[in-house]
This record gives structure tokens, C-alpha cells and sequence, in this order.
């Protein structure tokens, strides 16, 4: 049966891996790579009470500005940022009252809660982290368990790769 995660993991596969490498930018730069991105994100994030949506890669500005006007298109409006640590969040102006969604191409271990360090540094909260891939497997949903935040990952590394 199709369903967008899996039509994002044949996107992906067929566009964006080559050896061992996945390009996760290439997948938001592309007009059907960001439908499919915007179809399996839409729905696992329906739910949640953010105000703002951003991350620390690349990536997570093409997958921002994905969730953006995803939400916009449903009347929700929501701040997009760009993580640069250890400088400064580039973006949108943010208080403690705003709730965060972090969003990242590739999850591979622990590196999310140095993401999460920083942004409550910063005052901020983060609500939840989406990662288009996991790679972890099950370090950073135990980490994001530990800390109270909801860890929605999208695809598996073997979802994705041969």
C-alpha cells in the first residue's frame, strides 16, 4: 500500500543515496521531493503546540520553510529559524513562550542533545525533534525520551538504503 512515508523513502532512495551518502538537501530542493516531505510530516505533527520550527543543519532550512507553509496553508502560523551554535539563532524573534519544533535531516546519535543544550541555553523550548532519517537506533529517542520531548522520526536508515 502507498502511503507518503513510503513514497518519500522511494523518492529518497531512487534520488538522493548514493553509496552511503544520503542527500537530504536535494530531497527539499526538488518540487516532488517536497511534497512527499510535506505529505508524511503534515500528519505526525498535526497534534503538536509549536510556534516555531527550525534546526542546526543545512537541511533544516529547506524542511523549515517545508513545515512553514504547510502549517500556513492550514491557518497556522509558525517562526522559522536556523540554529547556528555556538553563535546564535538566526531567524525569527523568539521569547520562552514560544514552543519549538526542530527539525533534522539525518539523526545519527547523541549530537541531538547538544542541539537541545543550546536551545534551552537560549531560554527556548523545544516541543519536539523531527528527523527525516533515523540513524540512531534508538539513542536519540531514548535521549529526547529522558528530556521530555517527543522524537518523531520519519523514515529508518534501512527504509532508505540497499
Amino acid at each position: 500500500m502507498a502511503t507518503p512515508n513510503n513514497e518519500l523513502a522511494a523518492y529518497i532512495r531512487d534520488n538522493a543515496v548514493r553509496g552511503s551518502e544520503i542527500n537530504i538537501g536535494k530531497v527539499t530542493c526538488e518540487p516532488v521531493g517536497m511534497h512527499w516531505l510535506s505529505m508524511a510530516i503534515m500528519p505526525r505533527i498535526a497534534n503538536l503546540n509549536i510556534t516555531a520550527v527550525g534546526g542546526a543543519s543545512r537541511s533544516a532550512i529547506g524542511l523549515s520553510y517545508i513545515v512553514h507553509f504547510a502549517r500556513k496553508n492550514t491557518g497556522r502560523d509558525t517562526k522559522v529559524f536556523w540554529c547556528r551554535y555556538p553563535e546564535a539563532i538566526i531567524g525569527a524573534t523568539m521569547s520562552g513562550d514560544d514552543r519549538l519544533l526542530l527539525v533534522e535531516d539525518i539523526v545519527l546519535d547523541g549530537k541531538i542533545a547538544d542541539v537541545l543544550k543550546n536551545v534551552a541555553d537560549s531560554g527556548l523550548r523545544v516541543e519536539a525533534v523531527l528527523a527525516v532519517i533515523d540513524k540512531s537506533e534508538g539513542v536519540a529517542a531514548q535521549l529526547l525520551d529522558r528530556a521530555g520531548v517527543t522524537y518523531i522520526p520519519l523514515l529508518r536508515d534501512s527504509d532508505v538504503t540497499p
